[in-house]
């Protein structure tokens, strides 16, 4: 067998906790705002809680990506390790050189 790709536990979870959310917020819905359930009560439940989490799930899964890191993570871990390494590179190659190469990376 093979592993499942990205793509498709990432639509399957999509699906599954959508499915679930939805009928999730009807019940909330008929509950607390179309039958007005007394505000007192409303203070004391873990119903807004629980939609809270549910919404926060499901945002986890829409941000699933192949990488667990993001560019500007990446950027951010590399400057620092890069910066000690230019006076080196610098002597091996002329500077005009280097910021020539940088300019064509970046375009």
């Amino acid at each position: 067998m093979f592993a499942p790709t990205l793509a498709r536990v990432r639509h399957t979870g999509l699906r599954e906790y959508g499915t679930f959310a939805s009928r999730y917020t009807q019940l909330f819905d008929r509950k607390w705002v179309k039958d007005g359930g007394a505000p007192e009560e409303l203070l004391g439940t873990a119903d807004i809680q629980s939609l809270a989490d549910l919404g926060n799930s499901h945002e986890l899964i829409k941000k699933m990506r192949v990488v667990p890191i993001e560019l500007s993570d990446f950027i951010a871990l590399t400057i620092p390790a890069v910066i000690p390494a230019l006076p080196l590179v610098a002597t091996v190659m002329p500077v005009s050189d280097i910021l020539k190469d940088l300019v064509q990376l970046l375009r």
